[in-house]
């Protein structure tokens, strides 16, 4: 779905946009149209988004991505040597605590594929 809107976004405005991705979501092999038209016109998700928007402006999230490390936001980390040695200085900073990317998430040293504070990431098992 998010390609069909991207390749078609010039074509797309606020009158007709609920329409166009209907169609959109109507052309994708295994959509549930009426699950989809259900979603779109509830208030369910529209809450899930705003409930987003406020936690995003209240922690100063200005786009996307954006990534925090031990819950303080990182700019600029576009590639994943300067993620990972940003988590691998946070674990360094708590030293040895158990840290976690997000509430509910992995461990950072299972995030970042064993890597920790003395030792380099483990490469990944050959396909």
């Amino acid at each position: 779905m998010h390609d069909l809107i991207f390749e078609n976004q010039a074509g797309l405005s606020t009158a007709n946009l609920a329409r166009k991705t209907q169609e959109f979501a109507g052309s994708i092999q295994g959509v549930n149209l009426a699950l989809y038209k259900n979603c779109i016109g509830g208030t369910k998700a529209a809450a899930v988004v705003d409930n987003d928007v406020s936690l995003g402006m209240a922690v100063e999230v200005r786009g996307t991505p954006t990534v925090f490390v031990d819950g303080r936001v990182t700019r600029g980390l576009r590639d994943k040597e300067k993620l990972r040695s940003a988590i691998v200085e946070a674990m360094r900073e708590a030293s040895g605590k158990t840290a976690a990317v997000a509430h509910g998430a992995e461990p950072i040293a299972t995030a970042t594929n064993g890597a920790t504070a003395d030792a380099p990431p483990r490469k990944p098992p050959e396909k």
